[in-house]
């Protein structure tokens, strides 16, 4: 079954995005999949970020790899122009 796209969440996360706030845009993304546990990464991930104060060389491949898998969900479960909307708004 394909999800369909709210445009409001996609404005949100493109602008997210362009505050230079790609954890919370990646898990907002995840939310709007409804992929629970790749949001809870997204928001652990964000959460060890801040207490170290920036994103280490660990923090990033862990959120390249959940950012990957989200890319991965949206495209199976996406029409292509509803996929491509959400790619872009990262």
């Amino acid at each position: 079954m394909k999800t369909g796209i709210n445009e409001e969440n996609v404005q949100h996360i493109a602008f997210l995005t362009s505050c230079n706030c790609h954890g919370e845009a990646y898990q907002r993304g995840a939310e709007m999949l409804g992929c629970e546990k790749l949001a809870e990464r997204f928001s652990n991930i964000e959460y060890q970020r801040q207490k170290v104060g920036h994103l280490s060389v660990e923090l990033q491949y862990d959120r390249r790899k959940a950012y990957e898998e989200m890319m991965e969900y949206a495209r199976t479960h996406m029409s292509e122009v509803d996929f491509q909307k959400f790619y872009m708004a990262f």
